[in-house]
């Protein structure tokens, strides 16, 4: 640790398939010409080799063309057989060239692949190309290129569209004088009854003739994400399902709206992972919505009337019937019953990952029956009070906001009287291990979600509105407390704490490996090692265990992945190029350091002094006093202290020192800085200390309206 007692400006902040390839084997082993035979005339002919195919499912992939997943073989209740479904193939011969995406498909297209019991079988069966002369040497190499998709779809081959009238799942492959890679275009359905999923084969590309018991190997693999929504009611608590609703109170949800996943897509089958483009597959996707209607006429969710005339899968328990017929839908309960229609709560939907984080916005009505009003429910014929309750909330599943292939997400909407919670689990598809919540205020009351992505030139939720410049160029909003972390080893959620001044971790607490962290064991956490965000909980006592393939943001893992910390120049210049950067204060009975924003005026009845000359004395505030400065742009740093692994107290002087880390260097060093006013009231500058925890406090950049 460096002393630097010149800069009396610094407040110290820490900177914060493997498929088997087939190699070539020599002619006479790939054909039943004896070596120790004479040479053959050339007139005489090198028997053909069937190509033959293998194939399995990557880890119990996906569910194919109705309910179920897709397995290879012995399929049990739930489960899809993809030998009795089968899989289509395409495949290129180019000859001596390497394949590239020139040559149309002129070996194989949409050649269906089915199972007779004891092997893979095809109609027409093609042979591998054989260039041999009559003493069976190779006169050239004769590759082949195969790519699969299940299930298996027929398709006019001229125009690659599907026959018959499926409106969703696989809706056309790439046509069949097409030049190119193939294709698979795709359409969702929101109703789990419906929708079909589909797989792709990782491709072999430039394979040679192969011995003659060899196979083609066709691994396949998940291509959409699999979601799964429920929605139940929290009636006057914190945890769903202990208490019911009154008699004369119905819960109706209008409209759900999910941002971050598609609906429509195309998908290029020479690939190795899955990476979705549009329709037109000239683009990736990044970034898409739908909205799922209740259908009713008179919607107040701000969508056009024709728009909630189509009602597109919402489960008929939870909306009013349209026209009404005379008995009341249930509504929502506190019994978690599936959003979308006619389908077992836990039953998914498969959707495109759009690889831009999950954002959930609901729109219910909360209605009670009363005689003494004028105006009428929904049902058109009952007196009463209908309120209109719209949540938004992005979504963080683990340590993860965006839905990826290839994994069974569960998401539930916990309906409170005013608020909703969220609570998110995810898994690997055949397997649930990793758990995650991310929280709005529910009815007891907790720290606010960060809301969705701001417009250009809007302060995002979280922040006191105020603006602060962090360059010449550059201004930022910060948020108005520090950054949290909440959860257990099956997955959990950052968030902002309650309070500016709150605090997690203090004096007296006693911080076990790992925070003790289990299964079980829900634990929050306020200062964390350096840059290592997917392991908030971390407590190694060597620099080196931390972020040890470099530095990641914090902001990263928060909101809508736009937040972060500062940089060092950008802290410097924040201190010591602003009129009325800081001082020093105590805000209710918690010492710590105010930030005022760019242009700050004092607001009326309270008072505010820049610098350090009384130390924390410099300004006291009550809770109250600290309302009037935050509603005025005012933000509030407490001094939390840090957590040290080597000491034996754990937590260094919460209360006296200020911890922040920052995301660069002030040296040119591969370490990370962490800049802090310590209880000697000193300024200090660390580049080497990774292991101690320390408090995190996102900002937001401005952007150009």
């Amino acid at each position: 640790m460096i002393k630097n007692m010149n800069r009396k400006y610094l407040v110290l902040f820490a900177f914060a398939a493997a498929l088997t390839g087939c190699a070539k084997d020599s002619d006479l082993a790939d054909n039943p010409v004896n070596p120790a035979s004479p040479a053959k005339s050339n007139t005489e002919t090198v028997a053909k080799q069937p190509v033959l195919f293998g194939a399995y499912v990557n880890r119990a992939a996906t569910r194919a063309g109705d309910p179920g997943v897709l397995v290879t073989s012995g399929a049990t209740a739930g489960q899809i057989n993809l030998q009795e479904k089968g899989f289509g193939v395409i495949s290129y011969y180019t000859d001596d060239d390497m394949y590239s995406p020139i040559y149309q498909p002129n070996f194989m297209y949409n050649t269906k692949v089915t199972h007779n019991g004891s092997a893979w079988t095809y109609e027409p069966v093609q042979y591998w190309p054989n260039e041999t002369g009559g003493n069976a040497v190779s006169e050239g190499v004769d590759r082949l290129s195969f790519f699969a998709y299940a299930p298996y779809v027929d398709v006019t081959p001229s125009t690659g569209v599907v026959t018959g009238d499926d409106a969703s799942g696989i809706v056309g492959l790439s046509r069949n004088a097409a030049v190119g890679d193939p294709w698979v275009k795709y359409y969702v359905s929101l109703d789990p009854a419906k929708q079909v999923d589909f797989s792709w084969a990782v491709p072999q590309i430039n394979m040679v003739k192969p011995n003659v018991t060899d196979v083609v190997n066709m691994q396949f693999n998940h291509a959409l994400a699999a979601l799964n929504v429920q929605v139940d009611a929290m009636i006057d608590e914190s945890t769903p399902g202990n208490n019911t609703l009154d008699a004369d109170t119905k819960i109706y949800v209008r409209s759900v709206t999910f941002e971050g996943l598609v609906t429509k897509g195309s998908f290029n089958l020479n690939s190795t992972k899955a990476i979705w483009y549009d329709l037109a597959g000239a683009n990736y996707i990044d970034g898409g919505s739908v909205t799922v209607y209740d259908g009713r006429t008179n919607g107040k969710e701000g969508q056009s009337e024709s728009a909630n005339e189509s009602p597109l899968g919402l489960n008929p328990v939870l909306v009013q019937s349209q026209p009404y017929s005379g008995t009341p839908t249930a509504g929502v309960t506190n019994a978690a019953v599936n959003l979308f229609a006619g389908t077992t709560a836990d039953a998914p939907i498969y959707v495109i990952p759009s690889g831009q984080p999950l954002t959930v916005t609901i729109v219910y009505d909360v209605e009670t029956a009363t005689d003494e009003l004028a105006g009428y429910l929904s049902d058109g014929e009952t007196h009463g009070t209908s309120v209109e309750n719209k949540i938004t909330k992005s979504i963080s599943f683990g340590t993860s906001n965006k839905l990826e292939a290839g994994k069974l997400y569960k998401l539930t909407l916990h309906l409170g009287m005013t608020s909703v919670k969220f609570d998110a689990t995810v898994a690997e598809w055949d397997e649930s291990t990793d758990n995650g919540e991310a929280g709005l205020p529910d009815n007891i009351g907790t720290a606010p979600g960060p809301g969705p992505t701001p417009g250009p030139g809007s302060a995002p939720a979280g922040t006191s509105g105020g603006l602060f410049s962090v360059s010449a160029t550059k201004k930022v909003y910060i948020a108005t407390s520090n950054l949290m972390w909440e959860g257990n080893l099956l997955g959990g959620t950052y968030k902002l704490m309650e309070y500016p001044w709150s605090m997690i971790e203090t004096a007296s607490s006693t911080i076990t490996a790992n925070y003790g962290i289990s299964n079980t064991n829900t634990v929050q956490v306020g200062l964390f090692g350096w840059g290592t965000p997917d392991l908030p909980y971390m407590t190694a006592n060597v620099w080196q265990e931390y972020a040890s393939n470099g530095f990641v943001d914090w902001g990263t893992m928060y909101g809508d992945g736009k937040w972060r910390v500062l940089t060092y120049d950008e802290f410097i210049y924040l201190l010591t190029q602003r009129t009325n950067a800081f001082g020093f204060a105590t805000v209710n009975n918690v010492h710590g350091l105010v930030l005022a924003p760019d242009g700050f005026t004092t607001p009326t009845g309270v008072s505010y002094t820049r610098g350090l000359a009384n130390k924390f004395d410099t300004n006291i505030y009550t809770a109250e006093q600290w309302e009037l400065m935050q509603g005025a742009g005012a933000v509030f740093l407490p001094a939390a202290g840090h957590r040290d692994p080597n000491h034996s107290n754990n937590i260094i002087n919460a209360g006296n020192d200020l911890w922040y880390w920052l995301s660069t260097s002030s040296i040119n060093t591969p370490t990370s800085d962490q800049l802090l006013y310590d209880e000697e009231y000193n300024f200090t500058i660390s580049a080497d200390y990774r292991y101690y925890g320390s408090s995190v406090r996102l900002v937001y950049d401005k952007e150009d309206e």
